[in-house]
């Protein structure tokens, strides 16, 4: 029996999700169209004809879960379906199954960060970029949101604030979205943050490097990490400011310390250094070390989105399709996450080929109740 994080009353119900074919074209519930899709995801199946030739494949295995009465729709059906299929209902639907999956907020680090799909764009279209929420503790997707090509992350940070119930939660963002109105939407919300700074804010940043060349910290923690023949020593320091040290700290809502993390890597002979600096809502090192540690979590499901499932390459580019199967790939991820255990996403693929009742398992314990028992 594997291990699961997720709540026993479970359940999925695509019903909630808008259906724009008219009634004469729905001949393929649209519930269907998606688990067949998700199915494909769990098994490393990204075009539309292999997802075509899955379904007819393995039919009976879905007729466990949807009827499927009229079969599997051609691949031209499935991709068709996806490019019209409303992006924001969709993405309701993921985030309010992915809060019951991953549960509260409170507590737990929320990493927001933007991803370009690189294969979405050409003839004229502007390449897809996305915003993510990524719940750093299980490595869980929360919500996905369109960054639009007439504006940025730091308008559409706020919504995806608004969109999460983040009171209690750690918000870390990156330099790009360190911004003195985000940080009124972050304490607004109830929430604390962890901001990156960079060259956005090239005078804040200097002055601050300046302070900790000036000042004794008030907490400081050390940390060593040896691995694939590189040792790691990454230096955090936190130090308290008043409006003596900081003038600045009046116009950013919540501001409490200034944190700096020193990286010394060592690889054979070579030797890197590396020293970043950051704006906290709470002065705690060991909460500072962690956010800002946990923060690259939302990078690994990047690296899994273009690495094992091939994102950035595929050419899914007509109307919203890039967008809901972005969504897909996240649902597969966040139940092999929170299910497989100590296997890589790869191997759950294999596996999940391989083993039909491990694959059944892996929907049933993700609040996909079979038809039909074994």
């Amino acid at each position: 029996m594997m291990g699961s994080l997720v709540k026993e009353d479970l359940s999925v119900n695509f019903d909630a999700i808008e259906d724009p074919r008219l009634d004469r074209n729905k001949l393929y519930p649209l519930c269907e169209i998606i688990f067949l899709a998700l199915v494909g995801a769990l098994l490393g199946i990204e075009s539309w004809r292999g997802l075509e030739l899955l379904g007819n494949e393995r039919l009976d295995f879905l007729r466990r879960f949807f009827e499927y009465t009229h079969g599997i729709p051609s691949h031209q059906t499935i991709a068709r379906v996806f490019s019209i299929l409303k992006p924001q209902s969709f993405e309701s639907f993921f985030k309010s199954w992915a809060s019951s999956l991953s549960g509260s907020n409170a507590g737990r680090q929320i990493a927001l960060d933007g991803k370009t799909l690189r294969g979405s764009g050409g003839s004229g279209k502007e390449m897809l970029h996305l915003l993510h929420a990524c719940a750093v503790d299980n490595g869980l997707a929360l919500a996905q949101l369109e960054v639009g090509a007439k504006t940025n992350e730091i308008t559409v940070v706020p919504q995806m604030i608004d969109a999460l119930d983040v009171r209690g939660a750690m918000i870390s963002v990156d330099a790009l979205n360190t911004q003195k109105e985000i940080t009124v939407k972050i304490v607004d919300a109830g929430a604390d943050y962890t901001l990156a700074l960079k060259g956005n804010h090239k005078l804040l940043n200097e002055e601050v490097a300046l302070i900790f060349d000036t000042t004794k910290p008030s907490n400081h923690l050390q940390e060593v990490e040896k691995a694939h023949g590189r040792i790691t020593s990454r230096d955090y320091a936190v130090l308290t400011v008043s409006d003596d040290i900081l003038p600045q700290k009046i116009e950013w809502k919540g501001l409490e310390a200034i944190g700096r993390v020193q990286t010394l890597t060592q690889t054979g002979d070579k030797e890197t250094s590396e020293t970043r600096y950051f704006l906290l809502s709470y002065a705690d090192v060991q909460l500072f070390a962690k956010s800002a540690r946990g923060h690259w979590g939302v990078e690994a499901m990047h690296w899994n989105l273009d690495v094992i499932y091939g994102e950035d390459a595929s050419l899914k580019r007509k109307d919203h399709a890039p967008r809901n199967y972005s969504l897909i790939r996240k649902f597969a991820l966040n139940i092999i996450r929170t299910l497989k255990g100590k296997l890589s996403v790869r191997l759950v693929h294999i596996k999940a080929n391989a083993n039909t009742s491990y694959l059944q398992s892996l929907l049933d314990q993700s609040g996909f109740k079979p038809l039909i028992a074994d």
